[in-house]
């Protein structure tokens, strides 16, 4: 009997737990259907070789797909990103200065973190994906998913994201760049399929502003 009892045991934990198959699917499914309208606070942390202690930035996303983007950090500078899917703003408000460039010639994959629900597709193309972990983030609990890239010469070298086992939404990603050298950002106040007007991502170049086109290129 107590045979019996033990393989059930056994048998349900395996039927609970997910594999990675699963869990990316969820999250395609999710990231689909639940992130056409996507807005959150974030912090982003950015981790450098030869930086004594990370650099934080704090602020807001808003995305609309397909490609639009509204990225406005409020501290400790000012600065907001913003794409009607085809041109690409980066405005410095205390400089007063704008980035433009053409969405078609940016081939940095900086924002890429931002670019949901792109993000979860460039990561199935472009890496190997592994199930590490199922646990709590922040209290929620969820999963961690780890990708590696299928080729060289690939932007980043590793690639974390954890997500909430039940809704399915991103709680934070990290981009690891090199050695020593990482983006780590978090999602939180999230509210997916708000009503979001297409003129919220269309910028208007402030009179004065100095205007930079090489920037990205």
């Amino acid at each position: 009997m107590l045979k019996h009892i033990l393989f059930a045991a056994v048998l349900a934990g395996n039927l609970s737990a997910l594999n990675y198959d699963e869990a990316l699917e969820k999250l395609l499914d999710s990231f689909r259907n639940k992130l056409e309208n996507f807005r959150a606070d974030v912090t982003e942390e950015v981790k450098l070789g030869d930086m004594s202690e990370p650099k934080l930035l704090r602020g807001t996303m808003t995305v609309k797909a397909p490609g639009k983007l509204l990225l406005e950090y409020t501290a400790p500078v000012k600065q907001s990103i913003i794409s009607d899917g085809k041109t690409l703003w980066i405005y410095f408000k205390e400089q007063n200065q704008v980035v433009i460039q053409d969405v078609s010639e940016v081939k940095s994959k900086d924002n890429i973190i931002f670019q949901l629900p792109k993000y979860l597709e460039y990561l199935k193309e472009k890496y190997i994906g592994s199930l590490k972990e199922e646990e709590k983030h922040d209290e929620v609990e969820a999963v961690l998913l780890e990708f590696v890239p299928r080729d060289e010469g690939e932007d980043f070298t590793k690639i974390t994201l954890w997500a909430d086992k039940e809704k399915w939404l991103p709680l934070s990603s990290t981009v690891f760049i090199g050695d020593g050298n990482s983006i780590t950002v978090k999602f939180s106040k999230i509210k997916t399929n708000e009503l979001l007007e297409d003129s919220l991502f269309d910028f208007k170049v402030p009179e004065g502003a100095e205007k930079i086109t090489s920037l990205l290129r």
